[in-house]
């Protein structure tokens, strides 16, 4: 009779590539260990106490303006569909795209200014 190599090198059976009931598993879908390092990085790392510039604050400001106004906006699209009798709500959300698009856009760009210059 032929062996296999498992059973060459001892052991009964093929080894599962799964984790044991019970045992931590610390791959990639893991939140507890995720988690945990970030909580510790923010603790270790906390930034000094130095006031923004006025160029970066202002930047700041302008894309929580900007943010603010795009999620309002989208609200209002979502919100006004009902209202709108003679347009499908697809032909809105394409319609819709016209204006929220370059509004994302320029928040998102804003806010990535912001960061470039902290």
């Amino acid at each position: 009779m032929r062996r296999s190599r498992y059973e060459k090198r001892g052991l009964s059976r093929r080894p599962s590539k799964r984790p044991r009931h019970g045992s931590p598993a610390s791959g990639p879908g893991s939140t507890r260990p995720n988690a945990t390092a970030a909580g510790a990085t923010a603790t270790a790392t906390t930034p000094d106490a130095k006031v923004l510039p006025v160029s970066a604050r202002g930047l700041l400001w302008l894309g929580v303006g900007l943010s603010v106004f795009y999620l309002l906006l989208v609200a209002v699209t979502i919100l006004a569909q009902p209202f709108l009798q003679d347009v499908s709500p697809i032909e809105l959300m394409h319609r819709s795209n016209l204006w929220l698009g370059p509004l994302q856009g320029l928040a998102a760009g804003v806010l990535a200014a912001f960061f470039r210059s902290g």
